[in-house]
């Protein structure tokens, strides 16, 4: 009977709390962008086309998310389902836009100050990145109600990094660390939200949660080419050595990756004998790479 009687009070909880946390998403994203968005000032110059179909559309889901849980607070779960695919189409276009919005930014050379653009770059994509795989994933759980509104949420958080920073941009307190520690304020509040309603951490806010505060940062980490080289020829060598075709071919794809990110970041901002160099130094990297693959492979096959 206890058990029982539980459901339904963490039920309302659940719809007060994620309302809530979509309320506060807004309320960053207002503080954030008024400044250079939604109050921007006659002395700024226009904002670019593709910047303002991005920010249409990020505005479009953080709207989009605070109706889906106030729905479901109204206990209008009806109208809840039918616009899930609205917020499929809308989460595709936001993704796609998004990746553009992030290269765009690295060719012109934009990013907080003391910032190489082309590390810099790390960040947005990690922020879109995160994104597109937790909204994946929540779509394909949509019928496991708790995984399915953490992750929404989750994701949702995840793409908050540039309103948190242009925040601290406001307040003198702009920084590496602070940038990512203001959305992990709001994954912490998911944390102890679970441990207050649940008495311990639902899976999916253990793992969209760690995405987040622990995927992004490391893709900065790693966002000089020389170590996500490395990075993608240590996954290949193990994928092959293991036998693991899906690490092998994450490896594969992982270097065609940096061999885009070169000719479309390194080269763009190199010029002369640098950028023939970071040409030579790339062929000389990748004839090593498939000598190794094709040394190895015959092993696999045995």
């Amino acid at each position: 009977m206890a058990m029982v009687a539980e459901r339904p009070a963490r039920a309302q909880t659940d719809r007060l709390f994620f309302t809530g946390m979509a309320l506060a998403s807004a309320v960053a994203v207002l503080v954030g962008f008024s400044p250079t968005y939604f109050l921007r000032g006659a002395d700024l110059p226009a904002l670019r086309p593709l910047y303002q179909v991005h920010g249409a559309l990020f505005t479009s889901w953080i709207v989009f998310l605070i109706a889906q849980t106030s729905l479901v607070a109204a206990r209008r779960t009806d109208i809840h389902r039918r616009l899930g695919v609205v917020g499929a189409v809308l989460a595709a276009l936001l993704f796609i836009v998004g990746v553009m919005v992030s290269i765009e930014t690295m060719r012109r050379g934009g990013g907080p100050p003391g910032f190489d653009p082309r590390s810099f770059l790390a960040v947005p994509l990690g922020d879109i990145i995160v994104f597109g795989a937790l909204v994946t994933t929540a779509v394909l759980l949509r019928h496991h109600r708790d995984s399915h509104k953490r992750l929404m949420l989750l994701a949702t958080i995840s793409v908050l990094t540039a309103a948190v920073g242009r925040f601290l941009v406001q307040v003198q307190l702009a920084g590496p660390v602070g940038l990512f520690l203001g959305t992990d304020i709001f994954v912490l509040a998911v944390v102890l939200y679970d441990f207050a309603s649940r008495g311990r951490v639902h899976p999916a806010t253990l793992w969209g949660g760690a995405m987040v505060a622990v995927f992004k940062p490391l893709l900065v980490v790693v966002s000089f080419t020389p170590a996500w080289l490395a990075f993608a020829g240590a996954g290949l060598a193990a994928g092959l050595k293991w036998r693991k075709d899906w690490l092998r071919r994450a490896s594969l794809a992982g270097v065609g990756l940096v061999v885009a990110k070169v000719f479309v970041s390194d080269m763009a901002a190199l010029g002369g004998v640098l950028r023939a160099l970071s040409f030579l130094g790339l062929g000389g990297a990748l004839v090593g790479i498939g000598y190794a693959y094709r040394r190895l492979r015959p092993l696999q096959q045995e």
